[in-house]
């Protein structure tokens, strides 16, 4: 039997994209985007070689039924269904792709990693799978190499993810490996600007480096895009208190530029 690769769309981005912001600051929130995503599509987004499974007809009833009580429900009280599947079918990707996911929604990122791990023994090749692992693994302070590996493999064969370019700015970011962080972060904010965790990101970096006028720049930034953004509310109070105790000279002068 022909194993079934996870496959993605273009109109997928906005759910990975979803997926990322929600859980870069609090991880909950975007699950919406998710649930309303038919279960024979899974993120990230380009196509890998091989027919999609949903124009095969390949996906389980299964699947259908626990992808309808995620939707219905919600993460926690589908895994159980999303269990069974795996049992009922060990051997295809795609139900253990999909499982990672409702684990990863479910703030259960052990589950996830070895979901995705299952996928990678099934399919070696499944850029989602990677890709997924390299975000779970950002999170991890001891896994930050394993997420750079995963997460630049991925980029080097489909740059324009940019989810997984935000996953690897995070990565070098708490590797204070800034310059890098910084380089991964602009990258993706030539295209993808109205996103207010990214503008978020680029001021704590900013705020780190002592470049207290970008810093503000980009915590305002992302107030303009998401008001009330609790993170970036904390991150000008947090600039102000540094501000203060440095005194009137203010913070060091360093002002690096994004190019």
């Amino acid at each position: 039997m022909k194993k079934n690769s996870c496959l993605g769309t273009g109109v997928l981005r906005k759910l990975v994209y979803l997926f990322v912001l929600s859980l870069t600051i609090v991880a909950v929130g975007g699950l919406t985007a998710a649930a309303q995503t038919p279960p024979g599509q899974t993120p990230p987004a380009p196509p890998i070689a091989g027919p999609t499974p949903e124009a095969k007809g390949a996906v389980p009833d299964c699947l259908v039924k626990a992808h309808e009580k995620f939707v219905k429900e919600g993460p926690y009280k589908a895994l159980d269904l999303f269990r069974a599947c795996c049992k009922e079918l060990p051997d295809n990707p795609l139900v253990h792709f999909w499982t990672g996911m409702v684990y990863f929604a479910a703030r259960q990122p052990k589950d996830a990693a070895d979901s995705f791990k299952t996928v990678l023994k099934l399919d070696p090749k499944n850029l989602q799978a990677k890709a997924m692992l390299g975000k779970v693994y950002s999170f991890e302070d001891d896994k930050l190499d394993l997420a750079e590996e995963l997460l630049t493999g991925v980029l080097e064969s489909h740059p324009e993810l940019d989810d997984a370019r935000i996953d690897l700015g995070r990565v070098f970011g708490k590797k204070k490996q800034l310059d890098k962080a910084l380089k991964e972060f602009g990258r993706v904010l030539v295209h993808e600007k109205r996103f207010a965790v990214y503008h978020l990101e680029l001021g704590r970096i900013f705020m780190s480096l002592g470049a207290a006028d970008e810093a503000k720049k980009q915590f305002e930034r992302a107030l303009v895009l998401e008001p009330g953004f609790a993170a970036a509310e904390e991150g000008l109070k947090q600039l102000d208190q540094q501000t203060k105790a440095a005194g009137p000279g203010g913070p060091p002068p360093a002002q690096p530029k994004l190019k």
